[in-house]
């Protein structure tokens, strides 16, 4: 809960006689609030001037696709530590802080951001792990939201079955 606390409030804490449990709790669900708006505030992924957050399309991504093979499995995402085998997991970024994803028998995996020399796309390609690197937010949003998926890497497909 303190990860909702404006700073400020602290400060003012410390000067004041308010009553610091109630002030901190009022502070912290008003942060909650403030939080949950700003998840449902979506920005392009490059703001090059001020006018771009206000009207923008997002950018179709070509997807990189690492190895040949087809499957067909169920979607995860990466915080269900011990739901990860034979499962198709969905992450946000193909960077190295992911590595330990590697250390499950996981069927897939899905990155929203990355490209073919990233890290995630070059480890993949060592395990010979069907892989989709880069889809781009759209079709990551789609992809994590389905239970079950099917990649075709040699046909460069991603098919939500459910």
């Amino acid at each position: 809960d303190l990860a909702y606390i404006d700073i400020k409030i602290l400060q003012e804490l410390y000067i004041s006689s308010l009553n610091c449990r109630d002030s901190l709790i009022t502070n912290i669900e008003l942060g909650k609030r403030n939080y949950t708006q700003t998840l449902k505030t979506s920005l392009p992924p490059l703001i090059t001037k001020p006018e771009d957050v206000w009207a923008f399309e997002l950018p179709e991504t070509l997807p990189n696709f690492v190895t040949h093979k087809r499957l067909t499995a169920q979607v995860t995402d990466a915080s269900s530590h011990e739901n990860l085998a034979e499962k198709v997991v969905c992450i946000p970024n193909a960077d190295p802080g992911f590595d330990w994803l590697f250390s499950y028998p996981i069927a897939g995996l899905i990155t929203a951001w990355g490209g073919p020399n990233s890290h995630m796309a070059i480890r993949a390609g060592e395990l010979e792990l069907p892989a989709v690197i880069g889809v781009g937010d759209l079709l990551y949003q789609r992809i994590s939201r389905a239970k079950s998926i099917h990649i075709d890497c040699s046909s460069k497909l991603v098919e939500i079955i459910s």
